[in-house]
């Protein structure tokens, strides 16, 4: 039979109650503090999509956008839905030419050998407001290595994006995107709702609802060191 290891206190030695409560209690404080925060981004989240409801076009995405808020006030990972995919799972992300915010052109397929980074997102969704920063970081940090962040206002008045790209001084492509386009990446039932596409064009991760940036970052991390 295998002998478990047993730690032996040193002789004398005698157990700090105090200083263990202060670390339970300081331990505890982070944890209420990070949700806290996500709980009031979600909150606000709710206000803002709400506002959405009034107009029929963007009904259907704010109910959605509303949905992932209040799946976000409750969590302590990743949002249920969420599919990080083994490279034998993955399958080929759906071809798409749209044109950016500037009215330029983008093809997905001229990506094809870079890691991207997809974005469906909305001017009037709170949560993806939280989230762009973190994008333009990721941009900056990552595109030498062969990662390119692409976004796709889902905007029923797409006028609206090029100023709110501007404002927020978003350094990475922005495209409209569209109904046709969400059907086709399974619905996006959620804003926002964000793939991880690998070098050779296939859906390696999916993410609905906001997330922490460390989950894309780490992510990022595994798909630039793929070497097949």
């Amino acid at each position: 039979m295998d002998q478990l290891n047993v730690w032996t206190a040193p002789q004398g030695w005698e157990p700090d109650a105090a200083a263990g409560l202060e670390q339970l209690r300081t331990a505890r404080a982070t944890r209420m503090r990070h949700r806290r925060a996500w709980t009031w981004a979600a909150a606000g989240g709710i206000v803002l999509c709400a506002g959405a409801l009034a107009f029929p076009g963007t009904r259907v995405l704010a109910s959605r956008c509303i949905s992932a808020c209040l799946a976000q006030t409750s969590i302590a990972g990743p949002a249920s839905g969420n599919k990080p995919l083994p490279t034998e799972g993955r399958t080929p992300a759906p071809l798409f030419t749209l044109l950016d915010a500037r009215g330029r052109p983008l093809r997905l397929s001229d990506l094809q050998g870079r890691v991207v980074l997809l974005n469906f997102w909305a001017t009037w969704c709170e949560p993806c407001k939280v989230e762009i920063p973190w994008f333009i970081e990721l941009q900056r940090q990552y595109e030498a290595s062969g990662v390119t962040v692409v976004g796709i206002a889902m905007d029923d008045e797409g006028q609206s994006v090029s100023p709110f790209v501007d404002t927020m001084g978003i350094n990475y492509r922005t495209v409209i995107g569209s109904d046709e386009l969400a059907s086709q990446y399974g619905g996006v039932d959620a804003l926002p709702t964000t793939f991880l596409i690998d070098r050779h064009g296939r859906i390696a991760a999916e993410y609905q609802g906001l997330q922490p940036k460390n989950t894309y970052e780490s992510k990022l991390h595994s798909l630039i060191a793929e070497k097949d």
